[in-house]
Protein backbone atom coordinates (compact mmCIF):
# COMPACT_ATOMS: atom_id res chain seq x y z
CA UNK A 1 0.00 0.00 0.00
CA UNK A 2 1.54 3.30 -1.06
CA UNK A 3 2.33 5.89 1.61
CA UNK A 4 4.03 8.43 -0.65
CA UNK A 5 1.07 10.58 -1.62
CA UNK A 6 0.99 13.95 0.13
CA UNK A 7 -1.88 14.38 2.56
CA UNK A 8 -4.50 17.07 1.89
CA UNK A 9 -4.84 19.99 4.28
CA UNK A 10 -7.74 19.69 6.74
CA UNK A 11 -10.52 22.26 6.66
CA UNK A 12 -10.61 24.91 9.33
CA UNK A 13 -13.99 25.42 10.97
CA UNK A 14 -14.10 29.14 10.13
CA UNK A 15 -13.96 28.41 6.40
CA UNK A 16 -17.63 27.37 6.48
CA UNK A 17 -20.69 28.95 8.01
CA UNK A 18 -22.31 26.84 10.71
CA UNK A 19 -25.47 26.31 8.70
CA UNK A 20 -23.44 24.70 5.93
CA UNK A 21 -22.86 21.56 7.95
CA UNK A 22 -24.87 21.36 11.13
CA UNK A 23 -27.63 18.81 11.37
CA UNK A 24 -31.17 20.19 11.54
CA UNK A 25 -33.70 17.98 13.36
CA UNK A 26 -36.60 16.83 11.22
CA UNK A 27 -34.64 16.59 7.97
CA UNK A 28 -32.93 13.24 8.18
CA UNK A 29 -32.62 12.78 4.44
CA UNK A 30 -31.67 16.30 3.38
CA UNK A 31 -29.98 18.25 6.11
CA UNK A 32 -27.23 20.26 4.50
CA UNK A 33 -27.90 23.82 3.46
CA UNK A 34 -25.48 23.77 0.56
CA UNK A 35 -26.46 20.32 -0.83
CA UNK A 36 -23.38 20.55 -3.01
CA UNK A 37 -21.11 17.71 -3.93
CA UNK A 38 -17.73 18.79 -5.18
CA UNK A 39 -14.11 17.76 -5.55
CA UNK A 40 -11.72 20.45 -4.44
CA UNK A 41 -8.00 20.75 -4.08
CA UNK A 42 -8.00 19.43 -0.56
CA UNK A 43 -10.40 16.55 -1.00
CA UNK A 44 -9.44 15.17 -4.40
CA UNK A 45 -12.53 13.02 -4.19
CA UNK A 46 -12.27 9.74 -2.30
CA UNK A 47 -8.84 9.23 -0.79
CA UNK A 48 -7.47 5.96 -2.12
CA UNK A 49 -4.35 4.41 -0.68
CA UNK A 50 -3.25 7.53 1.22
CA UNK A 51 -2.08 6.57 4.68
CA UNK A 52 0.06 9.67 5.20
CA UNK A 53 -2.48 11.16 7.60
CA UNK A 54 -2.62 8.16 9.93
CA UNK A 55 -2.17 9.64 13.40
CA UNK A 56 0.66 8.48 15.66
CA UNK A 57 -0.27 5.29 17.46
CA UNK A 58 -2.84 5.94 20.17
CA UNK A 59 -2.32 4.42 23.60
CA UNK A 60 -4.66 1.49 24.14
CA UNK A 61 -6.84 0.73 27.14
CA UNK A 62 -8.63 4.07 27.21
CA UNK A 63 -12.37 4.16 27.83
CA UNK A 64 -13.71 6.44 25.12
CA UNK A 65 -16.95 7.85 23.77
CA UNK A 66 -17.21 9.23 20.26
CA UNK A 67 -19.36 12.27 19.47
CA UNK A 68 -20.67 13.51 16.14
CA UNK A 69 -19.27 16.75 14.77
CA UNK A 70 -22.40 17.96 13.02
CA UNK A 71 -24.99 16.51 15.36
CA UNK A 72 -23.94 17.89 18.77
CA UNK A 73 -24.97 15.81 21.75
CA UNK A 74 -25.15 12.55 19.76
CA UNK A 75 -22.64 9.73 20.17
CA UNK A 76 -21.71 6.33 18.78
CA UNK A 77 -24.14 3.93 20.39
CA UNK A 78 -25.91 0.59 19.94
CA UNK A 79 -29.52 0.14 18.83
CA UNK A 80 -31.47 -3.10 18.48
CA UNK A 81 -28.68 -4.94 20.27
CA UNK A 82 -26.06 -4.79 17.50
CA UNK A 83 -26.68 -1.83 15.14
CA UNK A 84 -24.34 1.15 15.25
CA UNK A 85 -26.27 4.42 15.60
CA UNK A 86 -25.83 7.98 16.76
CA UNK A 87 -27.85 8.35 19.95
CA UNK A 88 -28.03 10.74 22.89
CA UNK A 89 -26.99 7.96 25.27
CA UNK A 90 -23.40 7.06 24.34
CA UNK A 91 -21.90 3.60 24.28
CA UNK A 92 -18.50 3.43 25.96
CA UNK A 93 -15.72 1.60 24.16
CA UNK A 94 -12.36 0.27 25.23
CA UNK A 95 -9.85 1.52 22.69
CA UNK A 96 -7.73 -1.41 21.53
CA UNK A 97 -4.37 -0.24 20.17
CA UNK A 98 -2.81 -1.76 18.21
CA UNK A 99 -6.08 -2.94 16.74
CA UNK A 100 -6.99 -6.51 15.83
CA UNK A 101 -5.51 -5.95 12.35
CA UNK A 102 -2.10 -5.04 13.73
CA UNK A 103 0.27 -2.11 14.22
CA UNK A 104 -1.02 1.28 13.14
CA UNK A 105 -4.67 0.38 13.57
CA UNK A 106 -7.22 0.71 16.37
CA UNK A 107 -10.28 -1.31 17.32
CA UNK A 108 -13.24 -0.53 19.59
CA UNK A 109 -14.56 -3.08 22.08
CA UNK A 110 -17.88 -2.42 23.80
CA UNK A 111 -17.63 -1.78 27.55
CA UNK A 112 -21.20 -2.89 28.26
CA UNK A 113 -20.94 -5.91 25.95
CA UNK A 114 -17.37 -7.23 26.36
CA UNK A 115 -16.18 -9.31 23.43
CA UNK A 116 -18.22 -7.31 20.92
CA UNK A 117 -16.33 -5.03 18.53
CA UNK A 118 -17.29 -2.17 16.26
CA UNK A 119 -17.09 -3.63 12.75
CA UNK A 120 -18.28 -2.98 9.21
CA UNK A 121 -20.38 -5.53 7.38
CA UNK A 122 -22.42 -5.03 4.21
CA UNK A 123 -21.70 -1.30 4.31
CA UNK A 124 -23.12 -0.81 7.81
CA UNK A 125 -21.53 -0.54 11.24
CA UNK A 126 -22.33 -3.22 13.80
CA UNK A 127 -21.19 -4.09 17.32
CA UNK A 128 -20.74 -7.84 17.17
CA UNK A 129 -18.89 -10.84 18.53
CA UNK A 130 -16.61 -12.86 16.32
CA UNK A 131 -13.48 -14.96 16.14
CA UNK A 132 -10.67 -12.49 16.85
CA UNK A 133 -8.19 -14.93 15.25
CA UNK A 134 -10.11 -14.82 11.95
CA UNK A 135 -8.38 -12.48 9.51
CA UNK A 136 -11.57 -11.14 7.93
CA UNK A 137 -13.04 -10.32 11.34
CA UNK A 138 -9.78 -8.61 12.34
CA UNK A 139 -9.89 -6.46 9.21
CA UNK A 140 -13.56 -5.53 9.57
CA UNK A 141 -12.99 -4.44 13.19
CA UNK A 142 -9.89 -2.32 12.58
CA UNK A 143 -9.43 1.31 11.57
CA UNK A 144 -6.80 3.88 10.78
CA UNK A 145 -7.40 6.84 13.10
CA UNK A 146 -6.82 10.12 11.27
CA UNK A 147 -6.72 13.25 13.37
CA UNK A 148 -7.39 16.56 11.55
CA UNK A 149 -8.07 14.64 8.34
CA UNK A 150 -11.21 16.45 7.20
CA UNK A 151 -11.44 19.22 9.82
CA UNK A 152 -8.90 20.62 12.26
CA UNK A 153 -9.61 19.33 15.75
CA UNK A 154 -11.71 16.34 14.65
CA UNK A 155 -10.83 12.68 14.17
CA UNK A 156 -11.96 10.26 11.43
CA UNK A 157 -11.67 6.50 11.06
CA UNK A 158 -10.75 4.81 7.77
CA UNK A 159 -11.14 1.12 6.99
CA UNK A 160 -7.77 -0.66 6.98
CA UNK A 161 -8.69 -2.61 3.84
CA UNK A 162 -10.83 -0.09 1.94
CA UNK A 163 -8.80 3.11 1.45
CA UNK A 164 -10.99 6.19 1.20
CA UNK A 165 -13.90 4.53 3.03
CA UNK A 166 -14.67 5.98 6.46
CA UNK A 167 -17.09 5.53 9.34
CA UNK A 168 -19.83 8.13 8.90
CA UNK A 169 -23.45 8.59 9.89
CA UNK A 170 -26.41 8.89 7.57
CA UNK A 171 -29.74 9.70 9.23
CA UNK A 172 -28.02 8.65 12.46
CA UNK A 173 -27.21 5.13 11.18
CA UNK A 174 -23.46 4.49 11.29
CA UNK A 175 -22.10 3.10 8.07
CA UNK A 176 -18.98 2.77 5.95
CA UNK A 177 -18.80 4.79 2.75
CA UNK A 178 -16.59 6.74 0.40
CA UNK A 179 -16.20 10.41 1.24
CA UNK A 180 -16.98 12.74 -1.65
CA UNK A 181 -18.92 15.86 -0.62
CA UNK A 182 -18.62 18.39 2.17
CA UNK A 183 -21.66 16.75 3.75
CA UNK A 184 -19.84 13.40 3.72
CA UNK A 185 -16.81 14.95 5.41
CA UNK A 186 -18.93 16.41 8.20
CA UNK A 187 -20.69 13.08 8.71
CA UNK A 188 -17.28 11.36 8.99
CA UNK A 189 -15.76 13.77 11.53
CA UNK A 190 -15.95 13.04 15.25
CA UNK A 191 -14.66 14.03 18.67
CA UNK A 192 -13.24 11.14 20.70
CA UNK A 193 -13.20 11.77 24.45
CA UNK A 194 -11.01 9.78 26.85
CA UNK A 195 -13.30 9.15 29.84
CA UNK A 196 -10.67 7.16 31.73
CA UNK A 197 -8.45 10.24 32.11
CA UNK A 198 -11.13 12.43 33.65
CA UNK A 199 -10.30 15.06 31.02
CA UNK A 200 -13.51 14.95 28.98
CA UNK A 201 -15.34 18.19 28.23
CA UNK A 202 -18.87 18.91 27.14
CA UNK A 203 -18.92 18.10 23.43
CA UNK A 204 -21.68 20.59 22.68
CA UNK A 205 -19.89 23.33 24.61
CA UNK A 206 -16.55 22.51 23.00
CA UNK A 207 -18.12 22.72 19.54
CA UNK A 208 -19.43 26.22 20.31
CA UNK A 209 -16.30 27.54 22.00
CA UNK A 210 -13.82 26.11 19.48
CA UNK A 211 -14.71 28.80 16.93
CA UNK A 212 -13.56 31.51 19.34
CA UNK A 213 -10.04 30.16 19.90
CA UNK A 214 -7.40 32.79 19.15
CA UNK A 215 -9.94 35.60 19.23
CA UNK A 216 -10.55 38.32 21.78
CA UNK A 217 -14.04 38.30 23.25
CA UNK A 218 -15.79 40.28 25.97
CA UNK A 219 -16.88 38.50 29.13
CA UNK A 220 -19.11 39.89 31.84
CA UNK A 221 -18.47 39.45 35.55
CA UNK A 222 -20.29 40.50 38.69
CA UNK A 223 -17.85 38.99 41.16
CA UNK A 224 -17.39 42.31 42.98
CA UNK A 225 -17.98 45.99 42.35
CA UNK A 226 -14.33 46.66 41.55
CA UNK A 227 -14.23 44.09 38.75
CA UNK A 228 -17.83 44.01 37.55
CA UNK A 229 -18.55 44.85 33.92
CA UNK A 230 -17.25 43.62 30.56
CA UNK A 231 -13.60 42.74 30.03
CA UNK A 232 -11.73 41.63 26.86
CA UNK A 233 -10.29 38.13 27.09
CA UNK A 234 -8.29 36.23 24.45
CA UNK A 235 -9.09 32.51 24.32
CA UNK A 236 -5.99 30.47 23.51
CA UNK A 237 -7.23 27.09 24.79
CA UNK A 238 -10.34 25.24 25.85
CA UNK A 239 -10.75 25.33 29.61
CA UNK A 240 -14.24 23.94 30.00
CA UNK A 241 -15.52 21.95 32.93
Amino acid sequence: MSRERRAPEPQIEEEYLEEDYNYIDGYDDEYYADGEEYFDEYSGGPNRGDQSLVSPEIEGGQIVRVASKNRPGYYWSIDEGIEGYLMEQPEMFTLVSPGLWGAGSVSFQSVTKPGRYLRHRDGKIWIEEGDITDRQFQEECSWFSKMDHFFAGFISFESVTRPGWFIRHRSRRLELSEIVSNGDRNDAAFIMGDLSSGMEVSVAAEEQWRKYLGKTVEVETRRCRATSGRHPVKLDRLGLS
